[in-house]
């Protein structure tokens, strides 16, 4: 089977997919440091924490907290803003859409924060019903708020979606399952929903399940489940994948703190355990997020047996992704030649199924093919793109089984 002009034209129009600050394709496990300085937030569990531009804000912990704590993790310095004086506690949803914050108070107010003025603005009531540490997650210029607990083990499955460009919030498809206090996020355009505690009856259920929602036809899909069940993780994305650590599980059926910290590829439907969080006396309800494709994960609750804390977390680690990925690391029986290559590359899968995808040096994807079991050789034409190193992942029932460095000569 040949990769003619005509598949090629396909492919770079409907399978070229364009990942900004996207790296580790293949394995690498990337690497922690702990910042210097520590959270000067009133309370540094349970609060809400947005980016706006390359800076983050910060504040709103439990025990209704009006901290609002602007973040610069370029020169890793804190400066306090105008507080809200509205009551928002336990990890309150918000947003950054078009430039301004928002966050959802525990009375369905939402309110607009301005960067510029550093002043709060009450915009349009959400109309649903919404639980305490629900999910949330944005979308272009939408936030989306899902599920949470409304009386005792119950929880919500109501999906509402506020639009910043009229103000006003419609509600959607539900979500399938009513779970709370755990983590949402976004990757190229769609939602996901992950982790937390499902409807119980008589013992709490740590969750790891994890749906994908899309808003182009409103309906949810079930993906596969993640590798340990968690309660209140935090989670940032870098490109089109998520990292997601921090939070409860359960061993030997008691709740435990966990350093164990994960990457999840939402295209592959994969999930890959990746170096720990430097730090086992910590942590549930914290903070994530992400600025200019470096993650920070933080603050939250601490462990009793950490000699360092005093009720709270107040420190903040920073992630770096591994950018090489260009590594061999290949399985018998699949084969790319000749390489370095001036434009056609032959590989062989030896008949395995699934897909390959060519990513350029900074993680973006190029080209993607699906492979078959009846075939084993495919002739690919790499000739319109630029000389470089290039990265080939085979994907094969969900588990990528080779990595291989692709080198590009004209």
């Amino acid at each position: 089977m040949l990769f003619k002009a005509s598949a090629m034209n396909f492919i770079n129009k409907f399978c070229v997919l364009f990942f900004l600050f996207e790296f580790s394709v293949c394995s690498g496990q990337g690497s922690w440091i702990t910042v210097s300085s520590t959270a000067t937030t009133c309370y540094a569990q349970s609060n809400a924490d947005v980016v706006i531009g390359s800076k983050v804000y910060i504040g709103m912990g439990t025990v209704f907290c009006h901290d609002w704590k602007m973040y610069d993790p370029v020169s890793d310095t804190w400066t306090s803003k105008a507080t809200l004086t509205d009551t928002a506690s336990g990890d309150p949803p918000v947003f950054s859409l078009k430039g301004f914050g928002y966050v959802l108070c525990d009375n369905n107010h939402l309110w607009q924060y301005d960067t510029l003025s550093d002043t709060w603005t009450r915009m349009a009531d959400c109309p649903g019903n919404i639980g305490m540490v629900p999910y949330f997650f944005s979308i272009a210029d939408t936030g989306n708020v899902t599920g949470g607990i409304y009386s005792g083990n119950l929880f919500y499955k109501e999906l509402w979606a506020y639009n910043s460009g009229n103000n006003t919030w419609s509600r959607k498809a539900d979500m399938p399952q009513g779970n709370a206090i755990g983590e949402g996020f976004s990757v190229n355009g769609k939602g996901y929903v992950a982790f937390g505690m499902k409807n119980y009856t008589t013992t709490a259920t740590f969750s790891n399940e994890v749906f994908e929602y899309n808003p182009q036809n409103n309906t949810w899909t079930k993906k596969n489940n993640a590798p340990d069940e968690r309660y209140a993780p935090s989670s940032f994305v870098i490109g089109n994948k998520a990292y997601i650590g921090m939070g409860l599980v359960k061993v030997n059926g008691v709740d435990s703190l966990s350093s164990i910290f994960y990457e999840y590829e939402p295209l592959a439907d994969v999930w890959t355990k990746l170096a720990p969080i430097p730090d086992n006396g910590i942590w549930d309800e914290g903070i994530g997020f992400a600025v200019n494709g470096v993650g920070y994960m933080g603050l939250g609750d601490c462990n009793p047996c950490c000699a360092s804390c005093t009720g709270y977390y107040p420190k903040i680690h920073k992630y770096t992704p591994a950018i090489s990925g260009i590594e061999k690391n290949n399985i018998p029986g699949i084969n790319i030649f000749p390489n370095p290559s001036s434009g056609e590359i032959k590989i062989n899968t030896g008949n395995k199924k699934g897909e390959m995808v060519l990513y350029d040096i900074s993680g973006r994807e190029v080209m993607s093919l699906k492979v078959s079991s009846e075939n084993n050789c495919y002739n690919i034409n790499i000739s319109e793109l630029n000389s470089g190193i290039y990265m080939m992942k085979m994907i094969m029932d969900t588990h990528v089984i080779a990595c291989e460095k692709i080198i590009l000569l004209k």
